[in-house]
């Protein structure tokens, strides 16, 4: 980062390595909409009496891969280069 007028921030690696997972892990954590779904993060349901058998769990794992796919897939060169009139 520069401070001051005409400052701002670079990224380190070309954008094209930088995948928006990775930017939204670093700035708002895991993907997972529920701590027992987390990959990096994960905490057991205090109430939770069966996890294998959790269905709530099995759902929001789907949620969480089919983020991760598409997320760790997309680069910040990708949104750079995406033209905002087809954005739908």
């Amino acid at each position: 980062s520069v401070k001051g007028p005409g400052g701002g921030y670079s990224l380190a690696r070309p954008a094209e390595t930088v995948t928006i997972g990775q930017v939204i892990r670093l700035v708002d954590g895991p993907l997972a909409l529920i701590p027992c779904a987390s990959q990096t993060a994960y905490v057991p349901c205090a109430d939770c009496q069966d996890e294998a058998g959790c269905r709530v769990r099995w759902a929001m794992l789907q949620v969480r891969e089919s983020t991760s796919q598409l997320l760790d897939n997309m680069t910040l060169a990708t949104l750079a280069s995406r033209d905002s009139t087809s954005m739908s």
